[in-house]
């Protein structure tokens, strides 16, 4: 299945490096790698059968008839199960402008 793309924003960035923050200190705490990763997995399994649950849902809501401003939703779901499902985004280094008020 592969993950439907995405931009990597300031606030993805920011996940991913509390992400990151978070299993370090477990593993500070002497906790096992591998342990770590299975829960995370898990988490987002849960997470990827949440969405697909509502999927089934919002389809036995308008079978047989399903509007055209379903659509739109519909894709979302698949999108979103889709990047639940795939692997974690790689946390990259983020580009910042610096910018001086002081600059005539």
């Amino acid at each position: 299945m592969n993950s439907p793309r995405f931009t990597y924003t300031d606030e993805l960035h920011s996940a991913l490096e509390n992400l990151a923050e978070r299993r370090a200190a477990l593993l500070d705490a002497e906790l096992d790698p591998q342990r770590i990763t299975d829960l995370i997995d898990a988490v987002r399994t849960v997470d990827a059968e949440l969405i697909a649950a509502r999927h089934v849902h919002r389809n036995s809501e308008f079978y047989p008839y399903y509007p055209e401003s379903y659509w739109a939703e519909e894709a979302a779901l698949e999108d979103t199960e889709s990047l639940l499902r795939g692997p974690l985004p790689v946390k990259r280094r983020m580009r910042r402008e610096v910018t001086s008020e002081l600059a005539a």
